[in-house]
């Protein structure tokens, strides 16, 4: 995990500090099978073709791969039940790690959204979009399956699908193609189940704090005379502006340096507290 971002054991730790609960899953995986296995032996596995989907497709560069298969939030037991099914060869492609943090004030998780909305920040330094962000409808995505074969999305404005009595935040992580799962250590469905979900989160998760004064600087570098106030004023005013990080950054890239890395306890617990209450 890189020192200049939050461990998740810390996140999550401040979170249930406060109330929140936090969970993690698989929100979709899709997996591609060869023709030696059968699709009536798959379909026998989940009935229910909202949580399981059987497509006839072949995987490029890979002819022998002649079905897909698409399982919408599979658990373990799913898992175990489809490595009994399966025959021949496969390959994991496509993976949604989603994090859930629920809790039942409704308030409470419209405010938490706000502020990791405001905080959150994907970098890509060897893109020529350092700081991809698109907003559609109330869903923010840190990248686009066009360009990007890693790309964060975040919402709040849900239920949460299993306990439908509270409400989330949903984080979720999207990793298109085989090449960068397989970075993870997953090659196979026995991968899945024994994977940690904090191996993905401490590399993604980056929340940075605004320092108004040095963005107002940073925006305002032919005016070195003015007062300490008068570039914090306006570093406020521009942050507002956007109210986020990350379309901030997209917009203004030079601004990086006004946004301090929050990788400590305190630093989002003080955060939290000014959200939340």
């Amino acid at each position: 995990m890189c020192a200049n971002k939050i461990s998740l054991n810390l996140f999550q730790s401040c979170l249930e500090d406060k109330g929140f609960e936090v969970k993690f899953f698989y929100d979709r995986v899709k997996l591609y099978v060869d023709s030696s296995n059968k699709k009536a032996k798959i379909e026998k596995i989940c009935p229910n073709k909202e949580q399981q989907k059987i497509i006839p497709r072949t995987l490029l560069h890979y002819d022998t791969m002649s079905l897909i298969i698409d399982a919408c939030q599979p658990d373990d037991a799913y898992f175990e039940q489809l490595n009994n099914a399966i025959s021949g060869d496969y390959l994991v492609n496509y993976i949604e790690f989603a994090m859930d943090i629920l809790c039942s004030n409704k308030r409470q998780v419209n405010e938490l959204g706000k502020l990791l909305n405001e905080l959150l920040v994907f970098e890509r330094k060897r893109s020529n979009t350092r700081f991809y962000y698109k907003k559609v409808k109330k869903t923010h995505y840190y990248g686009t399956r066009c360009r990007h074969k890693d790309v964060l999305v975040i919402y709040n404005d849900k239920k949460h699908k299993i306990d439908p009595d509270k409400h989330c935040v949903h984080l979720e992580m999207r990793l298109y193609g085989s090449t960068i799962i397989k970075r993870f250590g997953i090659y196979t469905i026995q991968d899945l189940i024994e994977f940690q979900h904090k191996n993905i989160w401490d590399k993604y998760l980056d929340l940075r704090d605004v320092n108004y004064k040095k963005l107002g600087r940073l925006s305002m570098e032919a005016k070195e005379s003015l007062v300490d106030s008068s570039y914090w004023r306006h570093g406020q005013k521009m942050f507002n502006k956007y109210g986020s990080a990350q379309e901030l950054l997209q917009l203004e890239p030079y601004c990086t340096e006004a946004f301090v890395p929050i990788k400590n306890r305190r630093m989002f617990e003080s955060r939290l507290k000014s959200a939340l209450k």
